[in-house]
């Protein structure tokens, strides 16, 4: 089994109070920016990577939204202006109204080959 060396989570539409440790044990390079992740990078991701004896990469929205004391470089996050809807009922609304298939005004029959001997001839189905 190999360790894990990168894990690259920057730049989607995460959502989270804290980063939790993860692959953060040996991953050398970690990317948690431009997320919506909120709080307190877990310290148990910062004491990993100080045991490391190679250099690390680790980057969060700590410019803003969360604490990070060993991240190597601070972004400044994704600003929420809709709140996801994280709820687990559904709605009673569909979002999309769902549409019928589309149903072929013909069948399409298939041709055969024309023969060499003899002129061909339209066929019916």
């Amino acid at each position: 089994m190999y360790d894990l060396e990168e894990l690259i989570l920057h730049d989607n539409e995460l959502t989270g109070q804290i980063i939790p440790l993860n692959g953060g044990r040996t991953a050398r390079k970690q990317t948690y920016h431009d997320n919506y992740i909120r709080g307190t990078l877990d310290p148990a991701i910062c004491l990993a990577l100080n045991d490391i004896p190679l250099a690390y990469h680790l980057t969060a929205d700590c410019n803003k939204y969360v604490e990070c004391e060993c991240c190597t470089e601070c972004y400044n996050g994704k600003i929420v202006t809709t709140r996801p809807s994280l709820s687990p009922i559904p709605s009673q609304r569909p979002s999309i109204i769902p549409t019928k298939s589309p149903r072929p005004s013909f069948i399409a029959c298939p041709t055969p080959p024309p023969k060499k001997d003899s002129k061909s001839s339209p066929s019916s189905c």
